[in-house]
C-alpha cells in the first residue's frame, strides 16, 4: 500500500452498521440490490450508497468528463445508468456479469453490471473497500499506480462511506 492509499485509508472511518439504510427511490431497487450483493459477495449497503452518490437513483442519468485536448476542453468518457457505467466498458462487463445484451436504461441490468464491477474491483484491491470504491471512481489502473490519488476522488471516497 502506497503513502497515498494509506493517508486515504486513515482519513475515512470505518461504515456505520446502518449506513445501508437509505430512505426515497432506493427502496425500489433494493431487493435486486441485495440479490447481487448476495451473488457477488459485496456488503449491502455499499450499491445503495454507490447509486446514490454516482446517479442518485436516476436509471437515466448520464455524465462526462470533461479534458483538455489541443487547448479545447472535449467532453470525454460517458457513464450511464444507475450505477453509472463507463459506455466503453459495458459491454465487456456486462458479458462477465452474465448478459448478453446490455441496456444501460434498465436500472436491474445496471445494478447487476455495477455490482459485479465492484466485486471485481474489491478482489483486484485485496479485499479492500476503500480502495474498491476509490477504483470503482477512478479506474483501478489510476489507483494501484504510484501517481497521487485524485481530490475528486478522496471526495467521492469520503461520501461513500459517509
Amino acid at each position: 500500500m502506497t503513502p497515498a492509499h494509506l493517508a486515504l485509508w486513515l482519513t475515512l472511518a470505518s461504515p456505520h452498521p446502518d449506513a445501508y439504510l437509505v430512505t426515497g427511490n432506493a427502496m425500489s431497487y433494493e431487493s435486486t440490490m441485495d440479490y447481487w450483493s448476495d451473488t457477488f459477495l459485496v456488503q449491502r449497503w455499499l450499491p445503495r450508497k454507490l447509486a446514490q452518490v454516482e446517479s442518485n437513483y436516476r436509471p437515466t442519468a448520464q455524465s462526462y468528463e470533461w479534458k483538455k485536448v489541443k487547448r479545447k476542453m472535449v467532453k470525454q468518457g460517458l457513464s450511464r445508468g444507475l450505477m453509472q457505467i463507463n459506455r466503453y466498458h459495458e459491454r465487456e462487463l456486462a458479458t462477465k456479469a452474465g448478459l448478453q445484451r446490455f441496456d444501460w436504461r434498465d436500472a436491474r441490468q445496471s445494478i447487476r453490471v455495477g455490482v459485479a464491477l465492484f466485486a471485481r474491483l474489491l478482489k483486484q484491491s485485496g479485499g479492500d473497500y476503500v480502495i474498491a470504491t476509490a477504483s470503482y471512481n477512478a479506474g483501478y489502473a489510476r489507483i494501484s499506480s504510484s501517481r497521487p490519488i485524485p481530490s475528486e476522488t478522496v471526495r467521492y471516497v469520503e461520501k461513500v462511506f459517509r
